[in-house]
């Protein structure tokens, strides 16, 4: 399946602010929550998240072009969220 990753733009809303990287290497789920959950940065929706580093996760998103466009998270079509959800665990 694709995916969208960060485009490396700098953003900015009333409270918080980011480069938009998603980051490279070797990480493990730390945390997952099922279903639809707000952005802790009001940024967005995120379906179904995985976290594998501080507040980057890769999750289901109704927009997910063939580009880098994300804050940082990977974003992934809601059927393949369903299945990385149902397929992984957080680290204990």
């Amino acid at each position: 399946s694709h995916i969208s990753s960060g485009s490396g733009v700098p953003w900015e809303n009333e409270d918080h602010s980011g480069s938009s990287i998603t980051p490279k290497g070797d990480f493990q789920i730390q945390r997952r929550i099922s279903g639809w959950r707000e952005s802790s940065l009001d940024i967005g929706r995120l379906y179904n998240p995985l976290y594998f580093t501080g507040g980057i996760a890769f999750h289901g998103a109704l927009s997910v072009p063939n580009y880098p466009a994300s804050h940082g998270c990977v974003r992934v079509p809601m059927h393949i969220a369903e299945y990385l959800l149902e397929r992984t665990r957080a680290d204990d």
